[in-house]
Protein backbone atom coordinates (compact mmCIF):
# COMPACT_ATOMS: atom_id res chain seq x y z
CA UNK A 1 0.00 0.00 0.00
CA UNK A 2 3.15 2.61 0.70
CA UNK A 3 4.47 2.13 -2.78
CA UNK A 4 1.15 2.88 -4.72
CA UNK A 5 0.90 6.28 -3.01
CA UNK A 6 2.63 8.83 -5.23
CA UNK A 7 4.73 9.84 -2.34
CA UNK A 8 5.33 6.39 -1.83
CA UNK A 9 6.91 6.25 -5.45
CA UNK A 10 9.21 8.89 -4.97
CA UNK A 11 10.23 7.56 -1.58
CA UNK A 12 10.69 4.56 -3.14
CA UNK A 13 12.91 5.80 -6.62
CA UNK A 14 14.79 7.99 -4.57
CA UNK A 15 16.02 5.28 -2.57
CA UNK A 16 16.87 3.05 -5.47
CA UNK A 17 18.18 6.03 -7.34
CA UNK A 18 20.49 6.74 -4.02
CA UNK A 19 21.59 2.81 -3.69
CA UNK A 20 21.87 2.49 -7.43
CA UNK A 21 24.36 5.93 -7.29
CA UNK A 22 26.06 4.86 -4.14
CA UNK A 23 26.51 1.18 -6.04
CA UNK A 24 27.69 2.30 -9.72
CA UNK A 25 30.19 4.88 -7.64
CA UNK A 26 32.06 2.34 -5.60
CA UNK A 27 31.84 -0.79 -7.88
CA UNK A 28 32.89 1.44 -11.09
CA UNK A 29 35.84 2.05 -8.81
CA UNK A 30 36.51 -1.37 -8.23
CA UNK A 31 35.15 -2.76 -11.84
CA UNK A 32 37.61 -0.09 -13.43
CA UNK A 33 40.90 -1.48 -10.85
CA UNK A 34 40.16 -4.95 -12.13
CA UNK A 35 40.03 -3.74 -15.64
CA UNK A 36 43.25 -2.33 -15.37
CA UNK A 37 44.90 -5.75 -14.11
CA UNK A 38 43.42 -7.21 -17.33
CA UNK A 39 40.30 -8.95 -16.75
CA UNK A 40 38.08 -10.04 -19.26
CA UNK A 41 34.89 -8.28 -19.96
CA UNK A 42 32.77 -11.35 -20.07
CA UNK A 43 33.88 -11.87 -16.49
CA UNK A 44 33.59 -8.71 -15.38
CA UNK A 45 29.78 -8.55 -16.66
CA UNK A 46 28.67 -12.31 -15.20
CA UNK A 47 30.39 -11.32 -11.76
CA UNK A 48 27.80 -8.22 -11.70
CA UNK A 49 24.79 -10.16 -13.05
CA UNK A 50 25.77 -12.70 -10.16
CA UNK A 51 25.82 -10.34 -7.61
CA UNK A 52 22.70 -8.71 -8.61
CA UNK A 53 20.42 -11.60 -9.09
CA UNK A 54 21.66 -13.21 -5.88
CA UNK A 55 20.77 -9.89 -4.11
CA UNK A 56 17.26 -9.43 -6.05
CA UNK A 57 16.49 -13.02 -6.03
CA UNK A 58 17.10 -13.46 -2.34
CA UNK A 59 14.83 -10.45 -2.17
CA UNK A 60 12.22 -12.26 -4.02
CA UNK A 61 12.57 -15.22 -1.80
CA UNK A 62 11.81 -13.64 1.53
CA UNK A 63 9.14 -11.63 0.08
CA UNK A 64 7.12 -15.10 -1.22
CA UNK A 65 8.03 -16.66 2.48
CA UNK A 66 6.84 -13.93 3.73
CA UNK A 67 3.33 -13.66 1.81
CA UNK A 68 3.08 -17.51 2.56
CA UNK A 69 3.14 -16.99 6.34
CA UNK A 70 1.21 -14.38 6.47
CA UNK A 71 -1.77 -15.64 4.96
CA UNK A 72 -1.68 -18.44 7.25
CA UNK A 73 -1.53 -15.88 9.73
CA UNK A 74 -4.25 -13.62 8.36
CA UNK A 75 -6.20 -17.45 8.07
CA UNK A 76 -5.18 -18.47 11.98
CA UNK A 77 -6.53 -14.54 13.00
CA UNK A 78 -9.83 -15.43 11.24
CA UNK A 79 -9.85 -14.09 7.74
CA UNK A 80 -12.95 -16.00 6.83
CA UNK A 81 -15.01 -13.41 8.96
CA UNK A 82 -14.33 -10.88 6.30
CA UNK A 83 -15.92 -10.40 3.14
CA UNK A 84 -14.20 -12.64 0.60
CA UNK A 85 -12.18 -13.87 3.13
CA UNK A 86 -12.24 -17.13 2.40
CA UNK A 87 -11.16 -17.01 -0.97
CA UNK A 88 -7.38 -15.48 0.39
CA UNK A 89 -5.09 -18.32 -0.93
CA UNK A 90 -1.20 -18.77 -1.44
CA UNK A 91 -0.88 -19.30 -4.95
CA UNK A 92 2.60 -21.30 -6.05
CA UNK A 93 2.33 -20.29 -9.65
CA UNK A 94 2.25 -16.76 -8.72
CA UNK A 95 4.72 -17.28 -6.64
CA UNK A 96 7.14 -18.66 -9.30
CA UNK A 97 5.97 -15.85 -11.65
CA UNK A 98 6.75 -13.04 -9.16
CA UNK A 99 10.46 -15.33 -9.02
CA UNK A 100 11.29 -14.99 -12.20
CA UNK A 101 10.16 -11.14 -11.98
CA UNK A 102 12.76 -11.02 -9.95
CA UNK A 103 15.41 -12.37 -12.29
CA UNK A 104 14.19 -9.95 -14.92
CA UNK A 105 14.49 -7.60 -12.64
CA UNK A 106 17.66 -8.35 -11.79
CA UNK A 107 19.21 -8.29 -15.23
CA UNK A 108 17.45 -4.51 -15.95
CA UNK A 109 19.08 -3.34 -13.14
CA UNK A 110 22.33 -5.38 -13.85
CA UNK A 111 22.96 -4.04 -17.52
CA UNK A 112 23.69 0.06 -16.95
CA UNK A 113 26.41 -1.18 -14.47
CA UNK A 114 27.73 -3.44 -16.71
CA UNK A 115 27.46 -0.46 -20.05
CA UNK A 116 28.57 1.84 -17.75
CA UNK A 117 31.78 0.17 -16.53
CA UNK A 118 32.68 -1.50 -19.87
CA UNK A 119 32.34 1.44 -21.94
CA UNK A 120 34.17 4.14 -19.75
CA UNK A 121 37.54 5.07 -19.90
CA UNK A 122 39.32 3.49 -17.03
CA UNK A 123 42.18 6.25 -16.31
CA UNK A 124 39.07 8.61 -16.06
CA UNK A 125 37.45 7.01 -13.84
CA UNK A 126 39.85 5.97 -11.54
CA UNK A 127 41.10 9.47 -11.65
CA UNK A 128 37.33 10.52 -10.86
CA UNK A 129 36.87 8.11 -8.21
CA UNK A 130 39.84 9.64 -6.41
CA UNK A 131 38.72 13.36 -6.54
CA UNK A 132 34.84 11.99 -5.77
CA UNK A 133 34.00 14.43 -9.26
CA UNK A 134 30.57 12.62 -11.16
CA UNK A 135 31.61 11.44 -14.54
CA UNK A 136 29.18 12.34 -17.26
CA UNK A 137 27.85 8.64 -17.28
CA UNK A 138 26.60 8.64 -13.80
CA UNK A 139 24.91 12.02 -14.53
CA UNK A 140 23.09 10.29 -17.27
CA UNK A 141 21.81 7.50 -15.02
CA UNK A 142 20.89 9.66 -12.53
CA UNK A 143 18.73 11.41 -14.90
CA UNK A 144 17.78 7.83 -16.21
CA UNK A 145 16.63 7.38 -13.28
CA UNK A 146 14.55 10.46 -12.64
CA UNK A 147 12.76 10.05 -15.98
CA UNK A 148 11.93 6.72 -14.84
CA UNK A 149 10.51 7.81 -11.25
CA UNK A 150 8.16 10.26 -12.83
CA UNK A 151 6.99 7.95 -15.37
CA UNK A 152 6.01 5.53 -13.21
CA UNK A 153 4.37 8.57 -10.94
CA UNK A 154 2.46 9.21 -13.80
CA UNK A 155 1.07 5.95 -14.39
CA UNK A 156 0.45 4.97 -10.77
CA UNK A 157 -1.67 8.14 -11.10
CA UNK A 158 -3.20 7.37 -14.23
CA UNK A 159 -4.54 3.87 -14.20
CA UNK A 160 -6.64 4.65 -11.18
CA UNK A 161 -8.23 7.57 -12.29
CA UNK A 162 -9.22 5.29 -15.25
CA UNK A 163 -10.23 2.65 -13.86
CA UNK A 164 -12.66 4.88 -12.03
CA UNK A 165 -14.26 6.37 -14.79
CA UNK A 166 -15.08 2.87 -16.15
Amino acid sequence: MFVLQPNGVRRLFSSMEGEARQAASSRGKDLAIRRALGAARWHIASEVVMEITALTFGGGILGVLLSFFGIRLLRSLGAEQMPLGATIAFDGRLAIVALAATVIVALALAAPTIWCSLHANVAATLQAATRGTTSRAAQRLRHGFIVAQVALAFVLLWVPACSRSA
